[in-house]
């Protein structure tokens, strides 16, 4: 290109081009044109290459769909899984006899080629693949490869053939512990805290394993998440939480264990345990009653044998009579025993006295235990019996006379005589 500035200035300039766009712009510039016609011939560059930029077609381009790409599941040594391969033309022409190979590797196991037929541009195809993972595959971070043929087209519209891409599509190899975990036990009782105690072994090394244990029957007491850290191959281990069932039947308790494999990768396996939650677990049994033979009048030792035939401790327990005539509590009728535990048995002592006209008989006396399990109150309303027997044997003690009245005053000592028998009017026998 050359240029001469004068008054008038003169442009000569020379183009190769391949559209005509150029061809009738270089005959128009081919004259002479003061600086404002220099100005208008850029304004005409500018616009003539706009134009040809916008009728241009980007060239066939198929690719491997990243964002849609997925497995459908996490794969460790030995496992198999559905690959969902998505492949997309991308550019601005048709794609014809396109088929994609996806050759297996040492630790990943596919070999599968398929022929898709043509795409058009923008349109996608998803490919479902099966992979398989060898037995003896290193866990960590792997790929596979996807070699993708076709014909297409460049930019201009003129045909290429034999186009080929081809890309990686990484796959994390995650590894396997085997995690074996039992409970100690599985029977629990309602509202009764208790001890929740898992025994594990694991056959793969795991770093920073952590548990967490959730149950929609029971309630964890302190944190549900217990740390413990890094775990060697065929290391045994043990877990304990505190519990308090909250609802009875059976339900299940689920222990979720997070950790890092081999490979620094994070996950997770969730394990589901089936548990019984039965009645509190306390069971007071009334074993004893024992008293002297009593009568009107008397005061008679009652003791009472109580066990606890559950297999929960019944915490500050308390014992009381409902008292009614004819007797009278000596002291209190209520007796604060404190903790009573599986299978023990207590005895409880009340002083009751009978008034002097109690009736010859049996009474039933209503008798209450109150008792705790884990905060929550329970009570239990049993009945025992006390026979009253033998006649009333009187003893004069003291004989007064004043102003024309006689007054007598007697005790039941257990005579072998009766008031009728010592002469006494209006005493009853």
């Amino acid at each position: 290109m050359g240029t001469t500035y004068n008054k008038d200035i003169t442009i000569k300039m020379e183009f190769k081009m391949e559209t005509s766009y150029y061809k009738e712009i270089i005959k128009l510039l081919k004259y002479k044109m003061d600086i404002r016609g220099l100005l208008a011939f850029g304004l005409i560059i500018l616009l003539a290459a706009s134009v040809n930029a916008v009728t241009t077609t980007a060239p066939t381009n198929m690719v491997v769909d990243f964002d849609s790409t997925s497995f459908d599941s996490s794969l460790s040594p030995g496992d198999s899984g559905i690959l969902n391969l998505v492949i997309m033309n991308t550019g601005g022409y048709k794609a014809e006899e396109i088929d994609v190979y996806i050759p297996s590797t040492a630790k990943v196991s596919v070999d599968k080629k398929f022929f898709i037929g043509s795409l058009d541009a923008g349109a996608s195809k998803t490919l479902p693949i099966v992979v398989r993972i060898p037995n003896d595959a290193a866990t960590g971070l792997t790929s596979i490869n996807v070699k993708i043929n076709y014909n297409g087209f460049r930019y201009t519209g003129q045909t290429d053939n034999d186009m080929q891409t081809s890309w990686n599509i990484p796959i994390r190899i995650y590894g396997n512990p085997l995690f074996q975990l039992e409970p100690s036990q599985i029977r629990f009782y309602k509202d009764n805290i208790d001890r929740m105690e898992f025994a594990g072994t694991l056959q793969a090394p795991v770093d920073d394993l952590e548990a967490t244990l959730s149950s929609s029957c029971f309630t964890v007491m302190g944190s549900s998440k217990k740390y413990l850290g890094d775990m060697e191959s065929e290391n045994d281990f043990s877990i304990e939480y505190q519990i308090k069932p909250t609802s009875e039947g059976a339900c299940t308790a689920n222990v979720y264990l997070e950790y890092l494999d081999e490979s620094g990768t994070s996950a997770g396996v969730n394990l589901t345990f089936g548990l019984n939650v039965e009645a509190s677990g306390v069971d007071m049994k009334i074993t004893d009653i024992s008293y002297e033979p009593t009568g009107p009048g008397e005061i008679v030792k009652v003791k009472i044998g109580i066990k606890n035939v559950g297999r929960a401790t019944a915490d500050e327990t308390t014992v009381s009579l409902d008292i009614s005539e004819p007797f009278v509590p000596i002291e209190t009728a209520e007796k604060y025993i404190g903790p009573v535990k599986a299978g023990e048995t207590i005895d409880v002592t009340f002083d009751l006295a009978l008034t002097w006209d109690a009736a010859i008989q049996a009474y039933a006396i209503p008798l209450t235990i109150d008792y705790k399990i884990g905060g929550t109150s329970y009570t239990v309303e049993k009945d025992i019996g006390i026979d009253v027997t033998g006649k009333i044997i009187l003893e004069v003690i003291n004989v007064e006379q004043r102003s024309g009245t006689v007054r007598v005053d007697v005790a039941n000592i257990e005579a072998k005589v009766t008031a009728k028998e010592m002469g006494l009017s209006g005493i009853p026998n």
